[in-house]
């Protein structure tokens, strides 16, 4: 299957049953506006964000086993191990930039604080230039190797029914990446991310745009993903 069959694939397959769509997209909407509504709420919606991970690890579980159909909303408690299973992957592959992000706010608070007390100074100047260097360091690892790590990761730790390891063995992730074709997997990353860009825009045209897009991208995404790993480079 080339990228093209992969993508038109990926784009139709939300609508095999919108019913469960809707009911993903409820899931993913809750975990976003709970999220910002302070600290205690904000905990209840990473807690059901989990359950959103979860449902995305068992659309490329089912995928990768050749299923046509999304997968059903049940065994909720072991969505949601799945779900915190995946959410670790995530951040294991973020740490780089978490660490990047948090000398960067040290950063700005220190050249903040040396602004106050009157002590502008070229050390100022080097604490926010230090901090622009965070930003370009986080945004750029994510975007080149944190999110395609996680992405194939997520593919393999799928592959092995949700085996929490599978997700680190980074020699069988390379590989991976070998067999499906270097290029082919570049192609394809740079489609997700103009994908996601896309789905951004609507939202931002039509102010409520999102609710559906995001939702639909995380689908169309997880199933993109399976498809690309079970092909061959061709």
């Amino acid at each position: 299957m080339d990228i093209g069959d992969v993508v038109g694939d990926a784009i139709r397959y939300p609508s095999h049953d919108w019913k469960k769509v809707i009911v993903f997209t409820i899931i993913v909407i809750v975990s976003m506006l709970i999220g910002r509504a302070g600290l205690i709420l904000g905990i209840i919606g990473l807690i059901i964000s989990f359950l959103a991970y979860g449902y995305v690890l068992k659309v490329v579980k089912v995928s990768i086993t050749g299923s046509n159909e999304l997968p059903e909303f049940s065994e909720w408690s072991s969505m949601f191990v799945e779900g915190i299973k995946l959410f670790l992957v995530n951040l294991f592959y973020s740490i780089p930039a978490i660490i990047a992000s948090a000398l960067l706010a040290v950063s700005v608070i220190a050249a903040v604080y040396f602004q106050g007390m009157g002590t502008v100074s070229t050390g100022t100047s080097g604490l926010l230039g230090l901090a622009l260097i965070g930003i370009a360091f986080a945004f750029l690892y994510m975007l080149l190797i944190g999110i395609p790590l996680f992405l194939i990761a997520t593919a393999n730790m799928a592959y092995y029914n949700g085996e929490f390891s599978a997700a680190f063995r980074f020699s069988e992730l390379m590989n991976q990446i070998s067999r499906i074709g270097g290029v082919d997997f570049i192609i394809w990353y740079i489609m997700m991310i103009f994908s996601f860009i896309i789905a951004v825009v609507i939202g931002v045209i039509t102010l409520i745009g999102w609710i559906l897009t995001i939702p639909y991208f995380y689908l169309f995404l997880a199933r993109s993903l399976a498809l690309l790993f079970t092909s061959e480079e061709g």
